[in-house]
């Protein structure tokens, strides 16, 4: 079409399967490929979209409703389409850096981070009941002990450090009581997955202060100082609902081996003692996963080897 009047002639076409465009029915569609006839929904929890899809997958099969779920989760928000809205979006709230290298932006728990660098990508995880594990599986990579998500009706963007605190003391009571797995047990033969975003360092109020508190309220500071603690997005940036650290977490346990903290050369003093992964080998038997997202969405995911 151009600017100068059209003929009569001209007519416009609408395109036939243009809603399936602009209508978030990408789950249904692939239902519809891989011929899945069981639940089929598509989840908005933001950041913790991934963890909480993962959670309600696991409760569908330990519930029966089917043996078998495929996780999705995609994200665009640094596309060349989305990012002038998100981007400047999260600038508007003082949570994007405007650093212009990856060295500069990428600095999780350092005193000089500035902010989020914002990401996209796409993760998928087939969860299934040990039931239907056939030889021609693919390799299980972990298992999911457990999971929770709840929302801290608090703050659109904002953490509630009390609140994320008293959740991971239900979920962690849960996990003992089914599970038999105590918090000393996970705090020394597991690694930590921090949702960290680098959001701008501040005594009260950054993401990993407001995560690192909670974490020191439920296991004490002297377990706290014993788990290992690493983090994703310094090397992924924030890829929103995409919760590459669920995938990070399996992974790491079938490798024994676990990610470095992007760019680690000085900690936070207002984190207190913790302990940053370097990288590399580790043994470990548990991963424990925070997914926190706009709109105070909480989300906690215990995986064991």
């Amino acid at each position: 079409m151009t600017r100068e009047r059209q003929s009569s002639s001209t007519r416009y076409a609408p395109r036939r399967k243009f809603l399936f465009k602009v209508l978030c029915l990408g789950n249904s569609q692939l239902a519809q490929v891989a011929k899945c006839r069981g639940p089929n929904c598509q989840v908005n929890t933001a950041c913790s979209g991934t963890t909480t899809g993962l959670s309600i997958a696991s409760d569908w099969i330990r519930l029966g409703r089917c043996k078998r779920v495929v996780v999705i989760a995609g994200d665009s928000a640094s596309s060349d389409a989305l990012l002038p809205f998100i981007g400047n979006g999260f600038v508007a709230l003082g949570a994007a850096t405007t650093k212009s290298t990856v060295e500069e932006g990428a600095r999780p728990f350092n005193p000089s981070r500035s902010g989020m660098i914002v990401g996209s990508g796409g993760v998928g995880i087939v969860l299934e009941s040990a039931a239907v594990a056939t030889p021609r599986s693919a390799p299980i990579l972990a298992h999911l002990i457990h999971s929770q998500f709840s929302n801290s009706a608090y703050h659109g963007a904002a953490m509630s450090s009390p609140h994320i605190a008293s959740e991971l003391t239900r979920f962690l009571a849960d996990v003992e009581k089914l599970h038999g797995i105590t918090k000393e047990e996970i705090a020394q033969h597991g690694v930590y997955y921090a949702h960290e975003t680098s959001t701008n360092s501040s005594p009260t109020a950054s993401c990993s202060y407001n995560e690192i508190t909670a974490l020191r309220s439920v296991f004490g500071a002297e377990l706290l100082s014993r788990m290992l603690i690493t983090n994703t997005k310094g090397f992924t940036g924030h890829s929103m609902g995409v919760s590459f650290e669920d995938a990070a977490c399996c992974s790491g346990l079938k490798q024994q081996r676990v990610p470095p903290v992007a760019n680690l050369n000085e900690i936070d003093k207002h984190l207190g003692d913790i302990k940053l992964s370097e990288g590399g080998s580790y043994a470990h038997r548990y991963s424990l996963r925070l997914g926190a997202g706009f709109g105070s969405q909480v989300a906690w995911a215990l995986y064991g080897r």
